[in-house]
């Protein structure tokens, strides 16, 4: 809803060109703060991690964890949590900017204001080491070009008709044409210089040294039972019970097919197998605690599973067997459902989007009105499914994020809000290529107008494998709400020269004194929210300890 009254309020307010420079100044100021603060990171020197940014960070009641804040990884991520996000957030900013450098004839400090803000993003770009934002941008002036001619006429013919580019466009065409040839060969020969690290090098392997075609499980199933457990190991079905020993341990029993099956213990393991060739890689490592073997583990010597590991232990208050945790919590185990696309397979390199998009997607049949509700995307994913956690992630992880807006838009706030976004979209894109694909960009608002629709678009282009995240998704709102604005003064150009009244001299201290009477206000919360009293306000004080009760 907070994105919504963004975008709204924008397209409401913004009347004029002059409104359309105030908020792509205010863009490009805020712009330059994030950039310039990655170009330090990129150079190891983090403003973040001096006294007076890590005094931003923390109040006064929590500086005793600033003297052990520690950085943790070299890539460039600015005040945007995560290198990810400065990427797609770079994946806005570019477009806009090498749009309106390359659009027209511009001032020399302008052009040169540019120049150094595009210089600053490439450099973010680079140091964020996002491959999704490489990716998208290298073929972004490709596009551009392409928009600009071919494109429009083979696809955007629907729209009404194409008469060809204006004057204006057919200029940007050789100019766009050239630098897009210059970036290709500077990435081109920076791919080659860095051999086997170069980008190219790193998104090939990973695509196909990486790629799973399935999804395989060893383990099909773990059934937690009061008297007994099973596993199906590849097709076969094993018994377990475990059985009171003399030191108040426990020692194992297995069966198959109703017949008991002998436990052997290789030399050099570090458990016992079973001596059944059915069942060749599935081994029962004992857990002790305090010399005594409480439980066992249910491991799988394949390098291909290295996470598929079980502790399953019996609770004799409750009678019953269960799986302990990463979190030291003792759970039953569920079986969820999976979509198997092939196609996913693609993307296992890419931190297992396979695995979380094959989980992801059959909770949308239960998501169709409602969702699961905003930023609860943790809480709907099936995180008790620790045997295809095991097989195809990391069995200790708690999975928070789809890694794709749209997964996240369907289960968060539901598919029927998905088909609204996506519906809004499709009608600014149709819109655009209506607007601009003859338009001879004459004035700032046209040029910002075409600038945004391309942003957009590579804003979109990168939501299939990334997740929304507020420091970025408030930004791009914004801005969609300002393409909108724009497109409708381009439709009428004297829309888009409309001048306001002046104000009096009694508006103008009126508002001033607003502003004023709000910043104190601000400063004045501030202070009281920040004030030192000793006590923690997080809820930390309702607890006395933070140890987990290791028995039901």
């Amino acid at each position: 809803m907070g994105y919504c009254l963004i975008f709204l309020y924008t397209y409401a307010v913004v009347k004029t060109e002059k409104h359309v420079k105030i908020i792509m100044f205010a863009f490009f100021a805020t712009a330059a703060v994030i950039c310039l603060i990655g170009v330090f990171q990129f150079f190891e020197i983090n403003p973040i991690m001096t006294d007076f940014g890590k005094s931003l960070i923390f109040s006064q009641e929590y500086q005793d964890y600033a003297a052990n804040l520690v950085q943790t990884n070299t890539e460039v991520s600015s005040t945007l949590f995560h290198p990810n996000y400065m990427g797609i957030y770079c994946c806005i900013l570019i477009p806009i900017v090498s749009m309106l450098l390359f659009s027209i004839k511009q001032k020399h400090w302008m052009i040169f204001a540019y120049v150094v803000l595009l210089g600053i993003a490439f450099v973010c770009v680079m140091g964020a080491d996002s491959n999704t934002a490489m990716i998208i941008l290298m073929p972004f002036f490709l596009f551009l070009f392409v928009f600009l001619e071919a494109f429009a006429v083979g696809v955007v013919g629907f729209v009404g008709n194409y008469e060809g580019p204006g004057v204006l466009l057919k200029k940007m065409q050789k100019g766009m044409l050239a630098v897009f040839a210059v970036l290709a060969v500077i990435f081109i020969g920076i791919n080659i210089y860095q051999g086997e690290n170069s980008l190219v090098m790193r998104v090939v392997n990973k695509i196909f040294n990486d790629y799973k075609p399935n999804f395989e499980l060893v383990i099909d199933d773990i059934v937690l039972g009061d008297e007994e457990f099973s596993v199906i190991y590849k097709g076969n079905e094993l018994i377990a019970r475990y059985e009171n020993t003399e030191d108040g341990g426990y020692a194992i029993n297995v069966e198959a097919d109703g017949k008991p099956v002998e436990l052997i213990w290789p030399e050099g393991a570090s458990g016992y197998c079973i001596d059944d060739s059915r069942f060749d890689g599935l081994y029962f490592k004992p857990r002790k605690e305090n010399d005594v073997i409480k439980a066992y583990r249910i491991q799988v010597e394949d390098s291909k599973y290295p996470n598929a590991h079980y502790d399953i232990y019996y609770s004799g208050q409750d009678e019953t067997y269960y799986c302990k945790n990463n979190y030291d919590r003792y759970m039953k185990i569920y079986k969820s459902e999976t979509c198997y696309v092939p196609a996913f397979g693609i993307l296992h390199g890419f931190t297992n989007r396979d695995f979380i998009w094959m989980k992801s997607i059959p909770i949308l049949k239960d998501t169709i009105l409602l969702g699961s509700g905003p930023d609860t995307y943790a809480l709907a994913f099936p995180q008790y499914d620790y045997i295809s956690i095991g097989h195809g992630w990391q069995y200790n992880y708690l999975i928070t994020k789809p890694h794709s807006i749209y997964l996240q838009i369907g289960i968060q706030t539901g598919v029927l809000s998905l088909l609204a976004y996506l519906a809004l979209w499709g009608c600014y894109v149709v819109e655009s290529f209506r607007i601009y694909r003859k338009s001879e960009l004459n004035t700032f608002t046209e040029r910002c107008g075409l600038a945004i629709f391309i942003a957009s678009f590579c804003y979109m282009v990168a939501g299939i494998v990334c997740d929304s995240y507020l420091g970025v998704s408030i930004v791009y709102w914004t801005l969609l709400g300002l393409g909108f604005a724009c497109n409708k003064m381009s439709k009428n150009s004297e829309a888009a020269i409309i001048t306001l009244p002046e104000k009096s001299k009694e508006q103008k201290l009126l508002i001033g004194l607003v502003t004023v009477i709000v910043f104190l206000l601000i400063t004045v919360g501030h202070l009281l929210i920040n004030r030192s009293d000793g006590e923690y306000r997080d809820g930390r004080a309702t607890f006395s300890s933070n140890e987990i009760e290791m028995e039901r």
